[in-house]
C-alpha cells in the first residue's frame, strides 16, 4: 500500500505541470516525507535491496522490462560470489536436469524441490548433487552415464564413467557384475572427462570401493549443518586393484570420489591433477522453469584437505601444508585439485587440422561402412571373432587411399605434413571403426582405440606389476 501511495504521489508531483505552485510544493513536501519514512522503515540489507528493485522496476523514468532486468541482476549477483554460483535460464535448467537424471538425448549446457549440486550438472529434486555447476560439455547423453566398458585383459576391466547421475550406481553395478562374469578382478576406471554430477551418487559409488565405515567426505557451511559422510554398505569392488584415470576435466563430484579413493590408499591415480572444485551448490527452481544455483558448502577430503583452487582472491587449497593418506600414511600435497600419483601427459601429436576435419565430417565412419558392406562375409570368414580381428587385422594402404579420396570429396584436401603426423592414428581409428561395425559392438571401438593410448597403457602396466603396491606403500 505504501508503495502504491508513493507511486501516485511521484506521478502527481512530477507529471502534473498544471498544478498550482503551492499545491506542487505541498505534494513535493509529502513526497519527501514519504521517502524519509520509507528510508526509516528499511532496517535490513534485504529490505534495502527490495526497495531498490521496486524503485527501478516501478519508478524509473523509462519503462523497464522487469523479467529481463531481474534475470540479469540475479545473474550478476551470483557471479560476484564465486565461479560456480549461477542463474540458469529455463532451457539451460531443463537440459541439465535431463542430463543429470540420465534421460536420453539431453544436451548438457552449464549446470525442483531444493537440491544441492556439486557438479556442473543439475541436481534432481531432493537429491544432493556434488557440484553446483561443474560445467558439463555440450553432448547428448544416453540413459547410461557409463560411456563404454570392456575387458582390457583377462583379469582387468575398463569402465569409462562420464558423470554422476541418477542412473550411475545401478549402471555401475550391472556392468561390474557383467565384467566379473568375464573374469574381472581389477579395474581401470576412467574419469578423465567426468565433469561431476550428484553429490550423493559420488558418495554411494565411493562406498562400493571402501569397506567398513570409512569417511568419504566432510561438508561445512555457514547456514547448513556440518556433516560427515561415511561408507556403510558392502560394496562390489572393495577388493581388487583399482586405477583411476584423471585429468584437468575431472571435476566436482568426480573429485570427491577420486579424493576418497586416494586418501584411503584404495587405488592409484594416473593422469593429471584434477580441476580443483571444492564447493557444493544447491539448485533452487523458480516457477518459470529457471533456477538459481548457489554455493552452500565447502567439502573436505577424508584426510581433511580442501581442493578448491583460488578465486576472487580467496585461497582454500594450502600448498604449504602436507597431509597423510589414512592407511599407509603416504605424503599428500595439494595446490588445488586432486593430484595424480603418476603424472602422464596425454599425447596429442596426431591432432592435426586434417585429422580433426576427418573426424568432424565422419569420413572414417563413411569409409568403414562401405568397406564392411562390401566385404562383410569375407571378413567374418577370415576373422570369426572380434579377438582374432583385433589381433590380426591391419588397415591397408587401399583403405587409407579411400579415406583420402572421401576426404577430398568432402572438401578436405590432404596436407602431406598433417598426413604424416596423423597417419598412424587414422589407421588405428579405421581399424576400430571397422571392428565395431563388423561385430555390431561400440565397446570394441574404444577397446581397440584405447590400446594405442599411452595413458591407458600406463594404467594397465601399473595394475599388472609390483609398481601398484610400491606406489601405495603396501608392505
Amino acid at each position: 500500500m505504501k508503495g502504491l501511495i508513493f507511486s501516485i504521489i511521484v506521478k502527481n508531483a512530477w507529471v502534473g505541470t498544471s498544478v498550482p505552485a503551492l499545491k506542487r510544493s505541498k505534494l513535493i513536501t509529502i513526497l519527501l516525507v514519504c521517502v524519509a519514512m520509507a528510508a526509516q522503515a528499511q532496517n535490513s540489507p534485504e529490505e534495502k535491496f527490495n526497495m531498490a528493485m521496486y524503485a527501478v522496476t516501478n519508478m524509473y523514468v523509462d519503462s523497464v522490462n522487469k523479467a529481463k532486468f531481474v534475470d540479469e541482476e540475479i545473474a550478476k549477483m551470483l557471479k560476484s560470489l564465486d565461479p560456480f554460483s549461477e542463474y540458469l535460464p529455463p532451457m539451460t535448467a531443463k537440459a541439465n536436469e535431463e542430463a543429470i537424471l540420465g534421460l536420453p538425448s539431453s544436451p548438457a549446457s552449464s549446470a525442483g524441490n531444493t537440491s544441492s549440486s556439486e557438479s556442473n550438472a543439475p541436481s534432481s529434486a531432493g537429491k544432493v548433487s556434488s557440484s553446483s555447476t561443474p560445467f558439463v560439455p555440450s553432448a547428448s547423453f544416453g540413459p547410461s552415464s557409463i560411456k563404454y566398458y570392456y575387458m582390457a585383459d583377462k583379469t582387468t576391466g575398463y569402465i569409462c564413467l562420464t558423470m554422476f547421475s541418477e542412473t550411475t550406481l545401478n549402471d555401475f553395478r550391472k556392468v561390474v557384475s557383467e565384467l566379473k562374469k568375464k573374469g574381472m578382478k581389477n579395474l581401470v576406471l576412467d574419469l578423465r572427462a567426468n565433469n561431476g554430477g550428484l553429490f550423493d551418487v559420488a558418495v554411494a559409488l565411493a562406498d562400493e570401493f571402501l569397506d567398513g565405515d570409512k569417511v568419504i567426505v566432510q561438508t561445512q557451511g555457514a547456514h547448513i549443518p556440518n556433516e560427515v559422510y561415511k561408507a556403510k554398505n558392502k560394496g562390489m569392488m572393495e577388493k581388487g586393484k583399482l586405477v583411476l584415470l584423471v585429468s584437468d576435466l575431472t571435476k566436482s563430484a568426480a573429485e570427491i570420489f577420486s579424493a576418497a579413493i586416494r586418501d584411503w590408499d584404495r587405488g592409484v591415480l594416473v593422469g593429471k591433477t584434477t580441476f580443483g572444485k571444492g564447493l557444493i551448490q544447491q539448485t533452487m527452481p523458480f516457477s518459470d522453469g529457471s533456477a538459481l544455483r548457489i554455493t552452500v558448502a565447502r567439502y573436505l577430503t577424508p584426510a581433511g584437505m580442501s581442493i578448491q583452487k583460488p578465486y576472487h582472491g580467496m585461497v582454500f587449497a594450502d600448498s604449504t601444508k602436507t597431509w597423510q593418506s589414512l592407511r599407509t600414511h603416504r605424503l599428500l600435497r595439494c595446490q588445488g585439485g586432486v593430484s595424480a600419483d603418476i603424472d602422464v601427459n596425454p599425447s596429442a601429436d596426431y591432432m592435426t587440422n586434417w585429422y580433426s576435419l576427418l573426424t568432424y565430417c565422419g569420413v572414417q565412419t563413411a569409409v568403414a561402412k562401405k568397406f564392411v558392406g562390401d566385404l562383410k562375409e569375407k571378413l567374418l570368414e577370415k576373422y570369426p571373432t572380434s579377438d582374432k580381428f583385433i589381433k590380426e587385422f591391419q588397415t591397408t594402404d587401399d583403405v587409407m587411399k579411400a579415406v583420402c579420396q572421401t576426404a577430398e570429396q568432402a572438401g578436405i584436401p590432404m596436407n602431406l605434413s598433417d598426413y604424416a603426423k596423423s597417419e598412424d592414428m587414422v589407421r588405428v581409428q579405421m581399424k576400430a571403426v571397422i571392428c565395431s561395425q563388423l561385430y555390431k559392438d561400440n565397446n570394441l571401438y574404444y577397446k581397440l582405440f584405447n590400446s594405442y593410448n599411452h595413458v591407458v597403457n600406463r594404467a594397465l602396466e601399473i595394475i599388472n606389476s609390483k609398481e601398484y603396491d610400491q606406489i601405495l606403500d603396501k608392505k
